[in-house]
């Protein structure tokens, strides 16, 4: 017979000892914060893109007047063409603005 004894019955633990829920949730959601906050961090400083006037000022070292906002549909015309046909419209306006109603219409069209 082997050289054992029984000191005390085993019992189960009241509570798991691991995994501990808590300790990993928080370790999780902070660790991601912290990855996530990094990566957005390094793209943004990689991104070359212009966005907006300050920009574009910065690059070139030239004011800027006005800029045409994105559209969808320009209803059969060109950029180019929309403040000659609509001059009222919110894209017209800020481009004729700028030109003196004095300028021959010479220099109105090619100042669109």
């Amino acid at each position: 017979m082997p050289d054992a004894r029984l000191i005390s019955r085993a019992e189960p633990p009241g509570a798991p000892i691991s995994p501990n829920k808590l300790r990993f949730l928080l370790l999780g959601t902070f660790g991601g914060l912290a990855v996530g906050g990094a990566l957005a961090f390094a793209r943004e400083a990689a991104d070359r893109r212009i966005r907006q006037a300050a920009d574009v000022e910065t690059v070139t070292g030239i004011p800027v007047f006005g800029f045409l906002p994105k559209v969808s549909r320009w209803r059969g015309l060109q950029p180019q063409d929309y403040p000659v046909k609509d001059p009222h419209s919110r894209f017209g306006t800020p481009s004729c603005a700028s030109i003196p109603p004095s300028a021959p219409p010479s220099r109105r069209i090619a100042n669109r």
